[in-house]
């Protein structure tokens, strides 16, 4: 289709605005068939502006989804230098935060919600957008803190709720009411519903209800696997939800594929992250 699509725009593709389009609309198709190189190369194809902001962006994404984070921190780094763009001064930031969670690079993490700095009125929302930054951070880091157990969803912060409740299920402080919470975020909040079916998730293990948290696990493997394979972000989340699973075939009484899962994850997963960290706890308890 791709080919095709070349042929039939003829000589379009003369023009940069066109080839730029066949090139982010050829790379997101071709990682979402699991060509993840190939999609890198039409990114990197002669004729290509490789300082436009959306051949920056989904680059960022696919060089992290590839393992090569160094490579996604300079190109993030070079979109935000790029210009007042949404994509510069909205979604790479997100992008930037996410890879310095990954990295566990406090530096640069700081550097990133701080770039959420918004003044005059909208100096409370911008502060209410920076703790939602360091509490996904600190979820990654497995710090989670009385602070942000609190966090709530907002316009700037639409993983709130979720990540609220992730804190409090982490903590061993599930709310009474967090499943109900995060069933009207997951149907409300369309920004929030990846990340919140992965807390719907948690809430029901913090109630102890294995069989619903994989309910709820499978809807969200569901709805991030196709997500992950062109979104950093959503393939952090579902490393998180995979993580979770572990958890709760463990909890369920699934001890042999908890273990499986669990030393999958082991050996994909950074020992110091969240994920790593719950699938190794999966594995020592099923020593036991």
């Amino acid at each position: 289709r791709l080919d095709r699509a070349a042929r039939a725009a003829g000589p379009l593709l003369d023009e940069a605005p066109y080839r730029l389009i066949l090139a982010v609309v050829g790379a997101r198709a071709l990682a979402t068939a699991s060509d993840l190189e190939g999609g890198l190369a039409l990114l990197y194809a002669p004729g290509v502006d490789q300082a436009d902001a959306d051949i920056l962006y989904l680059r960022g994404h696919l060089e992290g989804i590839g393992g090569d984070l160094p490579a996604a921190r300079s190109t993030v780094l070079e979109l935000l230098d790029g210009g007042a763009t949404s994509r510069s001064h909205h979604d790479g930031r997100f992008l930037l935060l996410e890879i310095a969670s990954r990295t566990r690079d406090r530096d640069l993490a700081a550097a990133a919600a701080g770039l959420f700095s918004i003044s005059g009125g909208a100096a409370e929302s911008s502060r209410s957008q920076r703790t939602a930054l360091w509490a996904r951070a600190h979820l990654w880091w497995d710090e989670c803190s009385p602070i942000d157990e609190q966090l709530r969803s907002s316009q700037l912060a639409a993983d709130g709720d979720a990540l609220g409740c992730l804190a409090r299920w982490r903590r061993g402080r599930t709310a009474a009411d967090d499943v109900e919470l995060m069933t009207r975020s997951v149907e409300l909040n369309r920004d929030g519903a990846l990340l919140g079916r992965v807390a719907l998730a948690a809430a029901h293990l913090g109630r102890s209800d294995a069989g619903a948290a994989l309910r709820a696990l499978e809807a969200a493997t569901t709805a991030l696997e196709p997500a992950a394979k062109i979104d950093f972000i959503a393939h952090q989340n579902l490393a998180l939800a995979r993580s979770l699973e572990a958890v709760a075939l463990a909890e369920a009484g699934e001890g042999e594929r908890a273990a499986a899962l669990a030393a999958e994850l082991a050996r994909e997963q950074p020992a110091d992250l969240l994920p790593g960290i719950l699938a190794r706890e999966v594995l020592a308890r099923s020593a036991l």
